[in-house]
């Protein structure tokens, strides 16, 4: 959906879209901040980098906030004529456990 390393205003979406001067009916990168995730438990107490991406058309917007390392920490909607509002935030972030590669199962039944 979008390419990394995301850089303020990254358009992303139909080929037509991006190229309209309002930045409307596509993605765009719209902040570049460094901000300490210090609402969110688990992430260390440090600057991170959060990309504010918006795509806003006639009838609603959406924002997300996107940091590296940890991915969506924040989603919001809202539609301008009917009432449908959503906002979401990332409360707990668990980073991943690599585990060592296992080999592929073997064709020979007696393995």
């Amino acid at each position: 959906m979008f390419r990394c390393p995301l850089k303020k205003g990254m358009k992303f979406g139909a080929s037509e879209d991006i190229k309209r001067p309002d930045d409307r009916y596509c993605w765009v990168v719209a902040t570049h901040e460094k901000k300490v995730l210090k609402e969110i438990r688990g992430v260390p107490p440090k600057p991170s980098d959060v990309f504010l991406l918006q795509y806003i058309t006639a009838a609603d917007d959406t924002q997300m906030e996107l940091s590296s390392g940890i991915g969506i920490i924040s989603y919001q909607y809202h539609h301008h004529g009917t009432v449908a509002d959503t906002s979401l935030s990332l409360v707990e972030f668990h980073r991943g456990v690599n585990k060592p590669n296992r080999p592929e199962p073997s064709d020979d039944p007696t393995h």
